[in-house]
């Protein structure tokens, strides 16, 4: 498998974009699990025109064209590994895709839209990508990105997610520290970011949790300082959201992304 990321380039997508990816596995087969991350991705499929994922839960197997939006998700996804032999992806950054996509996010939450719906009557961008060098794949779709900007972000949910980053998870508080109402918070969140703030906290936690257990500290240290109550609270969130345990997401991780499975 080759991997390709970088940061962007152009000084308008920063605060926006996070990163642009693009790999190629000529030999992938089978099914990959993705864990929720709290970011909205760009995936567009350059090896065939269509994209295959399924909810872990449910099981039942959508397929949408080959470029989609995938909305904020709180359960893990099933992903035909077929689909990555040649994808592109961009990584938003959370509170950042309406300024992108021009529309309020809780409407993508929990899917995958198909690109051509959000839209119409633009070239279609995997048509200018098929067939170019991971470089000029980057480079195209920054383009196509910094025409589509459309306003700002909403300073006001930027710096509530910011505390939420450092462990922050009451309403109450977040609301009181950037100078609004709860009921205004809740209601601009969803909009901005695509989840409900207790929602979004949780999913950052685990992705914390995550990230310590790309170590080898024991499961009560990570429990402890990704701000659960205990191991069985981890093991019980993780379970949850992603139906793994802490022991067989170690053993199963990817190592280019700690919310990739095997």
């Amino acid at each position: 498998m080759q991997l390709h990321s970088r940061t962007p380039r152009d000084p308008r997508l920063c605060g926006l974009v996070r990163s642009l990816w693009h790999c190629r596995a000529p030999d992938a087969r089978g099914q990959a699990r993705m864990l929720p991350s709290g970011t909205m991705q760009l995936i567009v499929n350059l090896n065939s025109d269509a994209l295959r994922h399924a909810d872990l839960i449910g099981g039942e197997v959508a397929v949408r064209s080959g470029a989609v939006i995938q909305g904020m998700h709180t359960r893990a996804v099933v992903l035909d590994r077929a689909d990555q032999r040649d994808v592109l992806g961009v990584v938003f950054e959370p509170g950042a895709g309406r300024v992108l996509l021009g529309t309020p996010l809780d409407a993508l939450a929990h899917t995958h839209v198909d690109l051509f719906e959000l839209t119409r009557g633009e070239a279609p961008l995997r048509e200018q990508l098929v067939g170019a060098s991971p470089e000029d794949c980057f480079d195209r779709t920054e383009r196509w990105l910094r025409a589509r900007i459309q306003g700002e972000v909403d300073r006001t949910i930027h710096a509530a997610l910011g505390l939420m980053q450092r462990g922050e998870q009451r309403v109450a508080v977040l609301a009181s520290e950037v100078g609004t109402s709860e009921r205004s918070l809740r209601r601009r969140f969803r909009a901005e970011v695509g989840l409900p703030p207790k929602q979004m906290s949780r999913v950052l936690r685990l992705q914390r949790a995550l990230e310590g257990l790309c170590g080898t500290s024991p499961l009560a240290d990570v429990a402890h300082s990704s701000g659960y109550h205990d191991q069985a609270h981890f093991t019980h969130e993780l379970k949850e959201l992603a139906r793994i345990s802490p022991s067989e997401y170690r053993r199963r991780r990817l190592l280019s992304h700690r919310s990739h499975l095997r």
